[in-house]
């Protein structure tokens, strides 16, 4: 779609693919809040029970930065996720 918008900025292009961009957005917001409410759900039945060692590792998870490290990479024909550092650079380096 990206692709699209960059070699055709026609109207039809750019609203399609704003259009995808929020419905992602959207999509990834309702991820996180679902992802929220189990965690949120999960450490009140910790602190029902009282078992403080997996509350603390509940909120731990929570709030904790993710790990960084590199993500996978589709390839150029769409069909393969590459994770390996050399083919995700290799691919960068196709693309610009």
């Amino acid at each position: 779609m990206h692709k699209a918008v960059v070699d055709r900025p026609t109207a039809v292009n750019k609203t399609a693919f704003y259009q995808s961009c929020r419905l992602v957005q959207q999509w990834l917001r309702e991820m996180q809040n679902a992802w929220m409410t189990h965690k949120a759900e999960q450490i009140q039945r910790y602190a029902e029970r009282s078992e403080w060692k997996n509350i603390f590792a509940a909120t731990k998870a929570v709030y904790e930065h993710p790990i960084k490290g590199a993500t996978g990479l589709i390839s150029a024909d769409g069909r393969t996720l590459l994770t390996e550092r050399t083919q995700i650079l290799t691919r960068w380096v196709e693309h610009f």
